[in-house]
């Protein structure tokens, strides 16, 4: 078989392709533990009333790391 620029170009546009997956992929699964961790601290603010401040300031840390994942996850589909 015969490598040529054509079936060259084509093998590396799969193999980016399957890089830019995977770290889609990755981002979703953080996307999705930090929306386990709000539900967690949910349930923790009802569970452990003398620790509320602290959870008040990890729902604090979720919302800004939330809209990051997002600009993040956007740009790795945009690539």
């Amino acid at each position: 078989m015969k490598l040529t620029k054509s079936k060259l170009k084509e093998m590396i546009k799969e193999e980016l392709n399957e890089v830019r997956n995977t770290r889609f992929q990755q981002w979703q699964e953080h996307a999705r533990n930090l929306d386990k961790l709000l539900i967690s601290t949910h349930h923790a603010k009802k569970a452990i009333p003398h620790k509320k401040k602290e959870l008040v300031k990890i729902e604090k840390l979720y919302r800004e790391l939330k809209n990051l994942v997002e600009i993040i996850v956007g740009q790795s589909v945009d690539m």
